[in-house]
């Protein structure tokens, strides 16, 4: 009741509830005694303690402005965003009496913290053996200061490069942020990359560089349509797949070759999650549509479509039970010229992102693939995709705010074909004309598989990150066995999908 007189402008309203038993009725007469106080209206907005920060980039985060009614819930919201920024150790708002009756002034006052950062590293995996990497990130950068200072502060870009070298490995990525391109509440993201790999699969080797450009803004400022947005990204990609095995799986073999795509995907997002964290309640969905060649040009014509959606519950608030949900659907085909969609446009499933309790392609340049076409019992992905995710996660006793158990159940199928949502198994001989010759091969699908399993979540103070152990429980894939004796390990960054 308070957040209604506040939204109006009733900054001092008081509120008193008196309960009194009804003995005739036998029930409770609830009466609510209400002053209202003066209505208030903003004066200005005066903004302390941004040392560093441009007073444009926390005013843009406050929906109140001058000459407003004072909303207590606007303030609330306004204080949320810019909490949200991560620039800041504090931040406070609250309202300061002026000489002009029925007006106040809103105070928004902050603290800086550290927002850059620089990281060195160096790991070992069976898969890429030695690397060693390096990360220079600053989330509060500020592009007009380039030339004038180092590092370019204040500006509430974002900037990162982050670059890895190995025995079997080298990658480079560049991406800037603009939150508000030219000052409109309107996103750009650019970005450069190049990878190169030895380690993607057994029979070829791989190298692909490429950029983006992107732009995407909120549909609205007031609920609901602040929770939506939309966007659109171009990007321009050479693949080269070279040093091919004579003994191949056929479709890594018509693969083979430089290849120029050229790509526009539109998406539409929801999120309506409480926390981008650790989010115990809400719901987050996103479509996307995309689109190679044709007018774009470029020598790779396909379509693809991909439909997420999530799901947060808590199951026992008192103890922070979270049940969250993930579901997942995709589509791609190859039109034109392009008889046979790429392997790295191809869809895959399994893995930490997607099917836990199976292997993860190292085809794939999406997280997961043993579960799903195989040729020669390689993982070569399909047209039509299904996967689902489910959790349940809770603190464990002693180290609350540190450490979370996790259980898991997944589960998902892959098609060769476009548009064919019935799951297949399989396991027979089949061909396909590589480069005009007809080549057979062994052909598996395992159908509709299911994982299941425990995992570890944890904040350590370099980050979230989280430990799975899974194992297939259903499988129609000879090669992916099942049980204890297939147990998987998956170790990843953050808490929840």
């Amino acid at each position: 009741m308070q957040d209604k007189y506040g939204r109006r402008g009733f900054r001092e309203v008081r509120v008193q509830t008196r309960i009194t038993p009804n003995v005739e009725t036998g029930r409770i007469d609830v009466g609510f005694s209400i002053v209202e106080g003066e209505k208030y209206y903003v004066d200005k907005i005066e903004i302390q303690g941004n040392t560093l920060t441009k007073d444009k980039v926390i005013r843009r985060e406050i929906d109140l402005a001058p000459g407003e009614v004072f909303d207590t819930v606007r303030e609330r919201s306004s204080k949320r965003k810019i909490e949200g920024l991560n620039y800041f150790s504090k931040v406070e708002t609250y309202a300061e009496e002026t000489d002009v009756p029925n007006r106040q002034k809103l105070i928004v006052k902050v603290e800086e913290k550290p927002t850059g950062e620089v990281s060195f590293g160096a790991g070992f995996s069976s898969v890429e053996l030695l690397t060693g990497n390096i990360t220079l990130a600053e989330k509060n950068f500020d592009l007009g200061k380039i030339f004038e200072t180092f590092p370019p502060k204040g500006g509430g870009q974002k900037a990162r490069m982050q670059a890895s070298v190995g025995f079997r490995s080298q990658n480079l990525n560049l991406a800037f942020t603009e939150p508000w391109f030219l000052d409109k509440p309107i996103r750009l993201d650019a970005s450069g990359y190049y990878n190169g790999a030895s380690y993607l699969s057994e029979f070829y080797n791989q190298q692909n560089y490429g950029a983006s450009i992107g732009l995407s803004r909120r549909l609205g400022d007031d609920y609901p349509l602040n929770r939506w947005s939309a966007g659109v990204t171009y990007r321009p990609e050479f693949y080269n797949i070279f040093d091919v095995q004579s003994d191949a799986p056929p479709y890594m073999a018509a693969s083979a070759g430089d290849t120029f795509k050229s790509s526009l995907r539109g998406s539409i997002v929801y999120d309506g999650r409480d926390s981008y964290m650790l989010a115990r309640h809400g719901q987050y969905f996103e479509f996307g549509a995309e689109g190679a060649g044709g007018p774009l040009l470029g020598t790779e014509n396909i379509w693809k479509i991909k439909a997420e959606y999530r799901f947060y519950y808590p199951l026992w608030k008192e103890k922070d039970v979270i049940f969250s949900a993930r579901a997942l659907v995709g589509l791609v085909d190859g039109f034109s010229s392009t008889q046979y969609v790429p392997i790295w446009d191809q869809l895959f499933a399994g893995g930490s992102g997607s099917v836990r309790g199976f292997d993860p392609s190292l085809g794939s340049t999406v997280n997961g693939g043993s579960v799903g076409p195989k040729q020669n019992g390689q993982p070569v992905g399909g047209g039509t995709q299904g996967v689902y995710q489910t959790e349940i996660t809770a603190p464990f006793p002693i180290l609350e705010n540190r450490v979370r158990w996790a259980v898991f159940c997944d589960g998902g199928f892959v098609n060769e074909n476009v548009l064919d949502f019935q799951p297949k198994t399989y396991n027979n001989t089949q061909s396909m004309n590589v480069n005009g010759t007809p080549t057979s091969y062994q052909a598996v699908n395992g159908g509709f598989q299911i994982g299941v399993g425990v995992g570890v979540r944890m904040d350590i103070g370099i980050g979230p990150m989280k430990f799975d152990v899974g194992f297939p429980v259903m499988t129609g894939d000879p090669n992916n066995g099942g049980g204890l004796g297939a147990v998987k390990l998956y170790f990843d960054g953050g808490y929840q999908f």
